[in-house]
């Protein structure tokens, strides 16, 4: 048997559409959500669906999630950062614009997964 050379597959080629928010007259480049933030995501979504969580502590976990996606692009956007910065409504809508890509990918795999 000729040995045909290995296989190499260019992971850092597969780059998501960028998405940039703008919040508090920054710009913040939240196109890569980390693994972990996915894990966590899941995490906090069983919870919630488990009733394990008060409203209050939803609002927390899930600030800390978005939180921890945009500090990759601005380091000083923390939790604390964004409820002192963001007004309730922005705050909302910038969850959702920054999970949104995660949870449309979950749910793909959860409907492909179902599907088999």
């Amino acid at each position: 048997m000729a040995d045909k050379g290995p296989i190499i597959k260019d992971f850092d080629a597969v780059a998501p559409v960028r998405r940039i928010a703008k919040i508090a007259g920054r710009e913040v480049d939240v196109t890569s959500i980390p693994a972990r933030v996915t894990l966590d995501l899941a995490r906090f979504k069983d919870d919630r669906d488990e009733d394990k969580l008060t409203a209050l502590e939803q609002i927390q976990a899930t600030a800390e999630l978005v939180s921890r996606v945009a500090m990759r692009s601005d380091p000083t956007i923390t939790a604390d950062w964004l409820f002192d910065n963001l007004t309730f409504e922005q705050m909302l809508d910038f969850i959702q614009f920054v999970l949104n890509p995660a949870v449309e990918k979950a749910e793909a795999q959860g409907n492909a997964s179902t599907a088999k």
